[in-house]
């Protein structure tokens, strides 16, 4: 009898213990010996899940380098040269971030393939003239306040007309116009008394005037201002992409004016000069390693903007040839002919007149203003592997 009453009271407290032992996790949570409540992820048993990571968004193009003094361009608007050619419809089709185009009005916006290179855009179906394109200055990096900039334009006008960049608010002034048979390049000064003349929201509208025929943009940029003299239609001293290029900045660099191309594969750097950033040109293996001036680009564009018809022009290169040696200004193509040169001991100062008929000499042009649509450039080099530096190009109108 009192085995089995021992035995019913081990069973009791083994029962006691069980009980304990199983509501052990129903302390008070305020006992200061328990420590804090860990929340860390539990350990081992059971696997953890975790959310679907969010779905990739697909990341916009690339941005395209700009180059010292180029603020905006068309070519380096990577939505625009993104979309390809042959994309029709409005400009939201072509916004990104920030998008520096958009309608006026309400035209067919169609990518097309721009002769200057990249992608262009084509208005038609304009059922008023000041329908177009509105350059939205104000988002671009620019501080009117203190600086000004270079609007430049370039396109054509199918049938020909009278274009236009204005104001696209209220009074919708006209800035600056030119009657062309055809292709047109329109330059304007944008500073704080301008962008308040252009309207409410300071764009700047590409447009016609009593001309609803279809626009093509081919080329716009904004660059850094640097003034020139009156008359003055290329300067080097003045071109932004060179004078504002990093000092010692080698061929990606030295050469990004769209004034300016390589001819051969010499070292081309920015250097110290007397009228500011100058462009050394070293390692020349053969005589026609050069710096080309282009006067008419691939496709027909006047790039210099000259009127030969009706004006003549100066152009005048300085520089110093190394050792010395013959400066030449020449053709850049059959026949390559010189057109002006210089025998020097180092500095040079070389000049040649630009008429309808001189310059025959630059290749690829027959002197009747039928050439077609090939390139042609002015090539400024020293004869022979002499190493030179060009301080100066300036094309003047006389």
């Amino acid at each position: 009898m009192r085995k089995s009453k021992l035995l019913l009271m081990i069973l009791a407290l083994v029962v006691v213990l069980a009980m304990v032992v199983a509501c052990g996790n129903d302390e008070d949570d305020s006992n200061d010996d328990n420590g804090p409540i860990s929340t860390a992820p539990p350990t081992g048993g059971s696997e953890v899940t975790t959310p679907d990571p969010e779905p990739d968004v697909p990341a916009g193009p690339a941005a395209i380098p700009r180059p010292g003094g180029l603020v905006y361009s068309l070519a380096t608007d990577q939505y625009v040269q993104h979309a390809g050619v042959g994309v029709q419809g409005h400009t939201h089709i072509l916004s990104g971030e920030v998008n520096y185009l958009q309608n006026a009005g309400n035209p067919t916006w169609n990518t097309v393939e721009s002769p200057l290179g990249g992608v262009g855009f084509r208005l038609s179906n304009r059922e008023y003239d000041w329908n177009g394109a509105d350059i939205r200055i104000p988002v671009m990096n620019v501080d009117l306040d203190n600086n000004a900039y270079l609007l430049t334009v370039t396109g054509r006008v199918v049938g020909g007309g009278e274009a236009a960049l204005g104001g696209a608010d209220g009074p919708h002034a006209v800035f600056v116009t030119a009657d062309v048979a055809d292709d047109f390049v329109l330059s304007l000064v944008v500073d704080a008394e301008l962008r308040a003349g252009a309207g409410s929201r300071g764009y700047i509208r590409i447009r016609t005037v009593d001309n609803t025929n279809d626009l093509y943009v081919y080329a716009i940029t904004l660059t850094n201002y640097i003034p020139t003299e009156e008359n003055v239609v290329y300067q080097l001293s003045a071109d932004p992409f060179v004078q504002f290029a990093p000092d010692g900045a080698r061929n990606d660099f030295a050469l990004e004016s769209p004034n300016l191309m390589s001819a051969g594969s010499p070292t081309y750097t920015i250097v110290a000069g007397p009228y500011g950033n100058a462009i050394s040109v070293t390692n020349r293996d053969a005589n026609y390693h050069a710096v080309d001036l282009i006067y008419i680009a691939s496709g027909g564009a006047n790039i210099l903007g000259v009127d030969l018809e009706n004006n003549t022009y100066l152009l005048t290169v300085r520089g110093n040839i190394t050792g010395g040696g013959t400066f030449i200004i020449g053709g850049a193509d059959s026949p390559w002919g010189w057109l002006a040169n210089e025998a020097t001991d180092g500095d040079f100062e070389v000049t040649f007149e630009m008429t309808y008929d001189s310059v025959y000499g630059i290749g690829d042009y027959d002197g009747t203003g039928s050439g077609g649509g090939g390139r042609r450039n002015f090539r400024l080099a020293a004869d022979g592997f002499d190493d030179f530096v060009i301080h100066e190009i300036i094309v003047v109108r006389q």
